[in-house]
């Protein structure tokens, strides 16, 4: 740790309104959609009669985005008109990712963040791209209809002929309204097992909630709120983590939340329930200050730190604005000073609320400093209150140390590859009794945040669900090698100062040290990476002797100046999944896609709905992702 004998000059306090910080964190995506609006003004009037058909046939050279543009400019025309121009040139548009950019366009109205546009025809419209011969086409159709009917529609399914027949023509906001008292009470009637799949798809549509203010309270109305709180507590975590996720967009009362959701910020639930617990609580709730400051504490003096339960909870205190959590949140990195406090408190915490640019220098004597000579700006009942000292106390288990009752069954060893304690990775399996022909394949997976042992749970959950027979899975934990450290798996292309081994080499020794226990299918052998550890999945595939196959990468960023060179990926597979509305832009995913199969590589982009992060069906979609991988062996 770096410690500055003087602090640099220290900036005035400056309190954040609870508005700035509710719109900080879209800055970024916020610069996007002005370019958006650059690219086709709403706003802007046609001059004269417009010779659609000459439009389209343009698209036949067009990018998604020309398309995309045309869509919008299209829905802006009167709602009879726009639909019948579309309706008549949409089967002259050869490629399916231009007609995939209608559907959005009809859908989302500008400026960013997109909202339901609630266009009059927008049923129809989804029915085009339900009929349409292209599989990828019906899909995005498919999940749009079902932010508004709540519902699974096939368009072989009879359901959706009834269903279509009934609603086409209504007003969105009716039939939404409906949907949402349908839904309700299905949940009220479901088993088990049926509330469990219901409820993934109010989890699947949590924006539509944000963007639609009046559902909230026909939710309330048809007791769909309930159903949602009971769940909150079960002991899914996938489940309670996504309807916690939703419930944040819902118009919650003070005792729903202190009965209900309080009680879920203690350490006994798994830290990604805790998080979104913590998150669930608004910044109009005043009163939660108590309970999220002694959540705070106890997130820091658990040892190991619970650390996406920690950052959010900072994150929640600083949304509520109040000045007394600062000589806490001082004491917590001033006791500790690792990475967890300095930047997880520092950044989502302290710099938030003051507006105090994150530095990994600002340790604890930096912030006590800063204390000294602010804290009389801030009032004198804030003025008085002391810095207190922290020690951290040994949980009796963690999630990485003990089994969630589901996976139980899921067998695991936590083991260190060629005996270095450095090298530390959960191997499970072997996976049912069917082993592939050539031994079991092999599944290596490179979590992603910080990479720790947090994720064991998932993982197990990812094994039994998603992986099938036929395999053993190994995660590999990444090493932490500074506080400091920003690069959460190094490579050759990317290292990290100070870090005895890269991503590349870690991933050969678990191969190897997997190989000393099973036969394994060396035809097989597959990387599952998201968001921080795709960079480092792309150059273990491109390393020079890889054993690696296929690599299953999720909403994460490629850049092939890292890389070694792309010349290596021929005979590989690439199974890319990547949402449209991820912060990291899809033409980043699109590009891999594109110049990995330029030089050889058998390549596939997935796209989903919902922005980064795991969204909808996990496993499915993993689960989809190795069976490709599967059928595109290494040529």
């Amino acid at each position: 740790m770096i410690r500055h004998a003087a602090p640099p000059a220290l900036p005035t306090v400056r309190l954040r309104s609870l508005a700035s910080l509710a719109g900080a964190p879209l800055a970024g995506a916020a610069l996007v959609g002005a370019l958006l609006v650059g690219m086709t003004s709403p706003a802007r009037a046609l001059q004269g009669p417009v010779d659609w058909p000459a439009r389209f046939a343009e698209l036949s050279h067009g990018s998604p985005r020309d398309a995309f543009g045309l869509g919008l400019e299209l829905a802006q025309t009167a709602p009879d008109e726009g639909f019948e121009v579309l309706a008549a040139q949409w089967n002259e548009v050869a490629a399916p990712t231009l007609r995939r950019q209608f559907l959005k366009a009809w859908y989302y109205s500008l400026p960013y963040p997109l909202h339901p546009r609630m266009h009059p025809r927008i049923l129809d419209v989804l029915d085009l791209g339900l009929r349409d011969g292209d599989p990828e086409v019906r899909a995005w159709a498919t999940t749009f209809l079902k932010a508004i009917a709540f519902r699974e529609h096939a368009i072989a399914d009879r359901d959706y002929e009834l269903w279509y027949r009934e609603h086409g023509g209504r007003p969105v906001a009716d039939v939404l309204l409906d949907s949402i008292e349908r839904f309700a009470a299905e949940c009220k009637a479901a088993d088990d097992a049926q509330l469990v799949a219901l409820l993934k798809i109010v989890a699947d549509n949590a924006n539509t909630f944000r963007d639609l203010d009046f559902l909230g309270e026909a939710a309330r109305d048809a007791g769909l709120i309930d159903t949602l709180l009971v769940a909150a507590s079960g002991d899914d975590v996938d489940l309670s983590e996504a309807v916690l996720n939703t419930i944040v967009y819902l118009p919650l009362t003070r005792e729903e939340l202190e009965q209900r959701i309080v009680p879920l910020f203690g350490p006994e639930h798994d830290g990604r329930v805790r998080a979104a617990a913590f998150l669930a609580v608004g910044p109009d709730d005043g009163w939660a200050f108590d309970p999220l400051l002694e959540a705070l504490i106890q997130c820091v003096t658990e040892e190991p730190a619970p650390r996406l339960a920690l950052f959010s909870v900072s994150r929640a205190l600083t949304r509520l604005g109040d000045p007394r959590a600062i000589p806490t949140m001082i004491g917590c990195i001033e006791s500790w000073e690792d990475y967890d406090t300095i930047y997880g408190i520092g950044y989502f915490g302290l710099g938030r609320l003051l507006d105090v640019d994150y530095d990994e220098s600002h340790d604890g004597a930096w912030w006590r400093q800063w204390w000294e000579q602010h804290k009389h700006e801030l009032g004198p009942d804030v003025a008085a209150l002391e810095i207190p000292r922290f020690e951290r106390t040994a949980k009796s288990a963690t999630e990485t140390e003990r089994d969630a009752p589901d996976v139980a069954d899921v067998p695991t060893l936590d083991l260190r590859a060629r005996e270095d304690e450095h090298k530390r990775y959960f191997l499970m399996g072997p996976l049912g009794e069917q082993a592939a022909p050539n031994g079991q394949r092999l599944l290596l997976v490179l979590p992603g945040g910080d990479g720790s042992a947090d994720f064991h749970v998932f993982v197990k959950r990812i094994a039994k669900h998603a992986v099938g027979q036929g395999y053993v899975v190994a995660q590999l934990v990444a090493r932490q090698w500074a506080p400091e450290q920003e690069v959460v798996w190094p490579t050759r292309g990317l290292p990290w100062p100070g870090a005895a081994f890269t991503t590349e080499e870690f991933v050969a020794a678990v191969i190897d040290d997997v190989e000393t226990r099973f036969a394994v299918d060396r035809s097989s052998i597959f990387t599952l990476s998201w968001s921080s550890s795709g960079p480092a999945a792309y150059a273990t595939s491109l390393t020079e002797g890889s054993r690696v196959t296929g690599s299953l990468v999720a909403m994460s960023v490629f850049k092939p100046d890292l890389l070694p060179p792309l010349e290596r990926a021929a005979g590989h597979s690439y199974y890319v999944l990547h949402s449209p509305q991820d912060f990291i832009p899809i033409r980043m995913a699109e590009q891999a896609v594109r110049e990995l199969g330029r030089h050889g590589a058998a390549t596939t982009l997935v796209r989903y709905e919902g922005g980064h992060g795991w969204r909808g069906d996990t496993y499915d979609m993993i689960s989809k992702g190795l069976r490709w991988l599967e059928q595109h062996p290494r040529r």
